[in-house]
């Protein structure tokens, strides 16, 4: 959009989300993320107490975008430059660009600004975003380096030049993971799960999601068994109380309001395959419920899924659950790998994004409200893996 070159850091893939920052915290903190000269790290016996140096050194890695996805049709049309040197030396090292030649958007806060391709009209003002930013005007700007800080958000990019919005939606189809180690492993967990089943993205350990995971967990077992199973609302009300324990029902006589989940037209799963593969529960036998027999594959960030009673409801309503957990000869394939940057073995930094791929090849899946990992699967992996255009967000 803008005709100029990018600027690519490496993955940052770690054991700890990372919070906003403002933008010269964000710069600080990322000029002191690289491991050169820690090598040695590596070589030390994890029981032992580590000095201070590699305090954090076995809580993060760094990859190259290209080691996960595909960059082939990006390249086509964007001239990129890998950067792992992230300090502000490196800008004038080696792309010989001076202080004054830089113009930086210094963002304060994790909605300062969007950007968008028209013009900005009153409904865009007094939102969530504190300033907007017409694309136009920075293609104006004779600086050499124009620099952002947090671009996270699905809403950041207002587009509506049908160009650009095509661009952005081939964009975010490459950002499906290409990883043959990973596309290897998903293909094995996919495999062992017979016949068709359904999937369900749950977050559940941190933040506002550990806070709400009791409505989140409800919303989505409500839109497997009455959305995509086709319960009916008394139906589902009643299945509802018969698997939940009895102190968990209170409050719960009403049916919730179900947001719009994507979905599309494809051949409905058989539960008669549900009676030829072991499933970790009791099959249902009762005519009304084979529905229910149908495998669920759950994408979580439960410590121990199978024992966290937030989960309970899922594993009495669908006797043939499974989780990640329950696929060690098929993660296996993934113990051998180490990082090449920094000695560290990639598998524990892998787990999730291998579970997001096993749930998006399911028949339908559902994700919680206001995570942005649960949209990409369903708006991009998702949709991906059966043939669909993606989802956009931010018109």
């Amino acid at each position: 959009m803008l005709n100029r070159t990018l600027i690519v850091p490496p993955i940052r893939l770690g054991s700890r989300p990372i919070s906003f920052f403002s933008f010269d915290t964000l710069a600080q903190f990322l000029s002191l993320s690289g491991k050169e000269g820690l090598r040695h790290c590596a070589r030390l016996p994890r029981h032992l107490f580590l000095p201070l140096e590699c305090a954090d050194y076995f809580r993060y890695t760094l990859i190259p975008w290209d080691w996960l996805v595909n960059l082939t049709d990006i390249r086509k049309r964007q001239h990129l430059i890998h950067r792992w040197d992230l300090t502000n030396d490196w800008i004038h090292d080696h792309l010989g660009i001076s202080q004054e030649q830089i113009l930086t958007l210094k963002d304060k806060s994790s909605y300062h600004f969007r950007f968008t391709d028209g013009p900005i009209v009153d409904f865009m003002l007094g939102d969530k975003y504190k300033t907007n930013i017409y694309i136009g005007d920075l293609s104006l700007y004779p600086h050499r380096l124009l620099q952002f800080g947090s671009l996270f958000g699905t809403t950041r990019l207002e587009l509506r030049d049908p160009e650009n919005h095509r661009v952005r939606g081939e964009a975010r189809q490459s950002m499906t993971y290409a990883s043959k180690e990973l596309v290897h492993a998903a293909t094995l967990m996919e495999k062992s799960i017979p016949g068709t089943y359904l999937g369900a993205h749950i977050r559940l350990g941190d933040g506002l999601f550990k806070h709400q995971r009791h409505e989140n967990t409800r919303l989505l077992w409500w839109h497997l068994v009455h959305g995509i199973l086709n319960y009916t609302a008394e139906d589902a009300l009643v299945l509802e109380s018969a698997f939940l324990p009895h102190s968990d029902t209170v409050g719960r006589t009403r049916t919730p309001y179900l947001t719009k989940q994507p979905g599309v037209q494809l051949p409905p799963p058989s539960p008669s395959t549900a009676s030829r593969f072991p499933c970790r529960g009791i099959r249902h036998t009762a005519s009304r419920l084979f529905a229910l027999n149908t495998p669920l594959y759950i994408a979580t960030d439960a410590k121990d899924p199978t024992n966290d009673p937030t989960l309970s409801l899922f594993l009495r309503t669908f006797p043939c659950t499974f989780f990640l957990e329950d696929f060690p000869h098929q993660t296996a394939v993934l113990d051998t790998l180490v990082n090449e940057y920094d000695g560290i073995k990639l598998k524990p930094f892998l787990l999730s994004f291998l579970d997001s791929m096993v749930v998006a090849k399911a028949w339908r899946v559902v994700g919680t409200n206001g995570s942005t990992f649960s949209q990409f699967v369903q708006d991009a992996l998702w949709t991906t893996y059966h043939g669909l255009d993606i989802v956009q967000r931010g018109r």
